[in-house]
């Protein structure tokens, strides 16, 4: 479906997919432009940061992203960072859409559907994440990291949630560590 450069109204929006982390006020944040927070109950109004035209043009990066299905956010998503609550889930476009080669940018989205992916929750704070979701009023679930993320992004936050798991088990700098045989670590 080639939409480029058409304007939608809200009652008839495209669909794509897209991933969110979600901010330390339980809100959805970008996962490329980390200070932009989704309001509950309220459409994102897309800007340009660059060149401060609106959103979205032609040979500019501005614009809500979303991919066209499921299987090309997954196998093509961007590198997601690690000890961040990550959703995926499906949004809403409409206003001025503009075609990428797998995605659209619009001027304006609001989430449809969110998928938790369980693993980037800790299980002491996965009630409170369900509810900050469900202040968007639409479906929410769980997704598993295998069904959500895919490819090299898959491998990647693999890796980096495992060293950063590590690392969070390593004592702090300067205190003394025991050896293998019962031996102290020098001061």
């Amino acid at each position: 479906m080639d939409v480029g450069g058409i304007v939608l109204g809200p009652d008839q929006p495209i669909v794509g997919w897209r991933y969110w982390q979600m901010s330390r006020t339980g809100r959805l944040r970008s996962v490329t432009q980390k200070w932009i927070e989704w309001q509950p109950s309220h459409p994102l109004r897309a800007v340009c940061l660059e060149i401060h035209h609106p959103a979205p043009a032609a040979g500019c990066n501005c614009g809500v992203y979303a991919t066209r299905d499921f299987a090309t956010l997954r196998d093509h998503g961007l590198c997601l960072v690690p000890g961040v609550p990550i959703v995926v889930g499906q949004v809403a476009l409409w206003g001025e859409v503009v075609t990428d080669d797998a995605s659209w940018r619009a001027a304006f989205g609001r989430p449809q559907s969110l998928s938790l992916v369980e693993a980037t929750v800790g299980e002491e704070k996965l009630d409170q994440a369900l509810a900050d979701l469900e202040r968007y009023g639409v479906a929410v679930n769980l997704v598993s990291m295998d069904e959500a993320i895919g490819g090299a992004s898959a491998t990647m936050l693999t890796f980096q949630a495992m060293s950063l798991k590590t690392s969070r088990l390593a004592p702090p700098v300067g205190r003394p560590v025991d050896r293998p045989g019962g031996m102290p670590t020098p001061a």
